[in-house]
């Protein structure tokens, strides 16, 4: 039977699966227990990235184009998703993630445009 009245044990650590991956960002931050919640906010951030990419990648590419458009947003992109895997701390991963969303959403909606004109 179990007591529904006992006190409950915080969880401070946990051992991690290591077969498939030797460290990831999860298991080197330990976001695991009470920092758990930090893994549904990088998503929540990558998100309003990929609101704010689609609004200021489709004013900029009006202003200066769909190639340069493009070339801006796929730039972002790549430095943004590098700069992903290398991040000291939750802060600096959150940022990163917010500007590879912003970049995703410009990529997709310059190539898009930019495909779309070229075919009609």
């Amino acid at each position: 039977m179990i007591d529904v009245n006992a006190t409950r044990i915080r969880c401070n650590r946990w051992v991690y699966d290591t077969s498939t991956f030797k460290d990831t960002f999860i298991t080197e931050q330990n976001m695991i227990c009470d920092d758990a919640l930090f893994r549904s906010h990088a998503n929540m951030i990558t998100m309003a990235g990929l609101l704010v990419g689609a609004f200021g990648f489709g004013i900029l590419s009006d202003v200066i184009g769909r190639k340069l458009g493009l070339l801006a947003s796929v730039s972002l992109h790549i430095v943004g998703a590098i700069a992903t895997s290398l991040p000291p701390n939750f802060t600096v991963f959150a940022i990163c993630r917010f500007f590879t969303g912003a970049s995703t959403a410009g990529t997709f909606m310059s190539a898009f445009v930019l495909g779309e004109t070229i075919l009609f």
